[in-house]
C-alpha cells in the first residue's frame, strides 16, 4: 500500500485547501451559495439566495434537545483523532442536523478544511475544548495568536472576519454560574417586563441615552421594543424560550454545582466586513445583540459591575467564498446558539453575509496577504500534512498486521483441520480380532523385504 494522501481519500487540494477557495472564486467575488447553485445544479430558487441551505426558521426558537457537554466532548474527542476525524464529524453531524442541504458533502468538507487551515491553532484548539476563556493571558501562544488578528483589525477599515463575545467576570474572565444566570433569567422574565422602575434601571445600566421613567412606565423596554412603546411579541417569545432552554440545561447540576462558575462562558459569535468597527458597537452596546445586551443589563445591575462583555476577534476571512461557511462553523463549533442555552445566537448563522459581496477583488487579494502575514498558514499545512501523513502509516502499518493475520488465520485453520482429522481417526472404534489380524498381514505384505525375516513371520 502507497503512502499517499489519497489512501485516506483526501486529494491534493483537500490538504492545500486555501488555493481551493481561490480557485473557486475566481475573478469574481461569488459567494458560495451563488457557486453551488452553478456547480451543483440541484438548488431550487425557492431557497433563496443562501445556497448553503442552513435552517430555515428566521429565529433560533427550538428547545432544547442536546447536551452541551456531550456535544463538547465529540468534539474533543474527534479532534484527538486528527484534523480529518475532526472535520468529518463536524459536518457529518450538521448534515444530520439539517444545518446542509441539497450540497456536496466532500466539497463542505474541504471548504471547511480551508477554515480550519487558515485559523490559527491555539484559537480553534481553545474553541474545540470550549475553554478559551479560561486560557486568555493564561496562554502565550494563544494570546499571540489574537492580537495578531486584532491588530490586523485596528489597522484596516476592511476587514471581513469572525469575532466572539463572552460574558465574563472583568477580573477573572470566568463566567457566571448557573445559579446567577436562572436569577437573571427570571428578573428578565418578569420583573424586567411587569416592574417599570426596575426595566428603567436596567435600561439605564450602561449608561448613554436610556429611556426615561415616563417611557418605561408607558411599557417601553430597551432589549424588547422594536418599534413603537410596548415590547414585540417574537423578542418576548426568543426570551421564554433561552430561558427555558437555560433550566433544561441547569437542571442536572445539583444545588452546590449551580454555585459554581460554569465551565464555558455563554458566547456570541458573529460576521463582520468591518471588524474592529463591529467589535465596537458591542462594547458600547449600540446595534448589538439585544438578548446579550439584556443578560449584560442586569448582572451590572445585580452584581455591581462584576461582569461585562469581552470580545476578541477569531478568524480573519481570506475570501468572501468563505463568508457564510466560517459564521455557520464558528457558531456551531461556540455552541453559541439559543437551542440547548449554549449562547446568545438567535438568528441562524450564515444569514447575514451579503456584505462580503462588497468587497472587490482587488481588496480580497490584500486581505488574503494580511490573513497570511497574521496566521501562519504554511506552520498549520505542515502539521495538519503531518497528521495524515501519521494516519496514513497507521493504516499501514494496520494493513500489514491484518494481512499478516490473515496468514496466520489461514494456517491455523488449515492446522486445526488437520488436527480435527487426526482425532476423528483415533476416536475410531477398535477392529474385531480378525478384522486386526488381515489389517496386519495387509501391512506385512507391503513391508520390504528383510534379510533374516519372511513375510508372514512377524509374531
Amino acid at each position: 500500500m502507497d503512502s499517499t494522501i489519497d489512501q485516506l481519500g483526501i486529494p491534493e487540494d483537500y490538504v492545500d485547501g486555501l488555493a481551493l477557495a481561490s480557485q473557486m472564486v475566481g475573478e469574481s467575488q461569488r459567494t458560495i451559495s451563488e457557486w453551488l447553485r452553478e456547480e451543483e445544479g440541484t438548488i431550487p430558487d425557492s431557497q433563496g439566495e443562501d445556497g448553503i441551505d442552513v435552517t430555515r426558521e428566521e429565529d433560533d426558537t427550538r428547545p432544547a434537545t442536546f447536551d452541551i457537554e456531550r456535544t463538547r466532548l465529540q468534539f474533543v474527542d474527534a479532534w484527538k483523532g486528527g484534523v480529518k476525524a475532526f472535520i468529518d464529524h463536524f459536518v457529518d453531524e450538521e448534515i444530520r442536523l439539517g444545518t446542509f442541504r441539497n450540497v456536496s458533502r466532500a466539497i463542505v468538507a474541504r471548504l471547511i478544511y480551508c477554515i480550519v487551515l487558515t485559523t490559527p491553532r491555539p484559537i480553534l484548539d481553545a474553541l474545540i475544548h470550549g475553554d478559551l476563556m479560561a486560557r486568555l493571558h493564561n496562554d502565550t501562544d494563544l494570546d499571540e495568536a489574537w492580537k495578531a488578528l486584532e491588530g490586523v483589525c485596528e489597522e484596516y477599515e476592511t476587514t471581513p472576519g469572525i469575532y466572539a463575545v463572552f460574558l465574563v467576570a472583568k477580573d477573572t474572565f470566568t463566567p457566571p454560574s448557573a445559579e446567577e444566570l436562572l436569577e437573571w433569567a427570571e428578573q428578565a422574565l418578569v420583573e424586567y417586563a411587569e416592574n417599570d422602575k426596575y426595566a428603567n434601571k436596567v435600561d439605564n445600566a450602561r449608561g448613554g441615552n436610556g429611556p426615561d421613567m415616563a417611557e418605561s412606565r408607558g411599557g417601553y423596554r430597551k432589549y424588547l421594543t422594536t418599534t413603537g412603546v410596548l415590547p414585540s411579541k417574537s423578542r418576548s417569545q426568543q426570551l421564554t424560550v433561552f430561558v427555558e432552554n437555560l433550566r433544561t440545561r441547569f437542571r442536572p447540576l445539583s444545588f452546590d454545582e449551580q454555585k459554581l462558575p460554569l465551565k464555558r462562558a455563554l458566547p456570541y459569535f458573529g460576521f463582520s466586513t468591518f471588524m474592529d468597527k463591529r467589535m465596537g458597537q458591542h462594547a458600547k452596546g449600540t446595534s448589538s445583540n439585544w438578548l446579550m445586551g439584556l443578560f449584560e443589563s442586569i448582572s451590572i445591575l445585580e452584581t455591581d459591575h462584576k461582569y461585562t462583555l469581552y470580545i476578541l476577534p477569531v478568524y480573519l476571512i481570506p475570501s468572501a467564498f468563505l463568508a457564510e461557511l466560517s459564521e455557520i462553523f464558528f457558531a456551531k463549533l461556540g455552541q453559541s446558539m439559543v437551542s440547548g442555552g449554549g449562547g446568545f445566537n438567535i438568528r441562524p448563522p450564515g444569514l447575514n453575509n451579503s456584505s462580503a459581496l462588497d468587497v472587490n477583488t482587488d481588496e480580497w487579494e490584500e486581505i488574503r496577504i494580511r490573513v497570511e502575514e497574521a496566521v501562519d498558514i504554511q506552520a498549520n499545512r505542515e502539521y495538519y500534512r503531518s497528521e495524515f501523513e501519521t494516519r496514513i502509516k497507521q493504516l499501514d502499518d494496520e494493513l500489514r498486521d491484518a494481512e499478516y493475520e490473515a496468514r496466520r488465520e489461514k494456517e491455523l485453520e488449515d492446522e486445526l483441520a488437520e488436527v480435527q482429522a487426526q482425532l476423528i481417526e483415533a476416536l475410531k472404534p477398535l477392529p474385531e480380532e480378525k478384522d486386526l489380524d488381515e489389517v496386519l498381514s495387509r501391512i506385512t505384505k507391503s513391508m520390504p523385504k528383510v534379510e533374516g525375516l519372511r513375510p508372514g513371520a512377524i509374531e
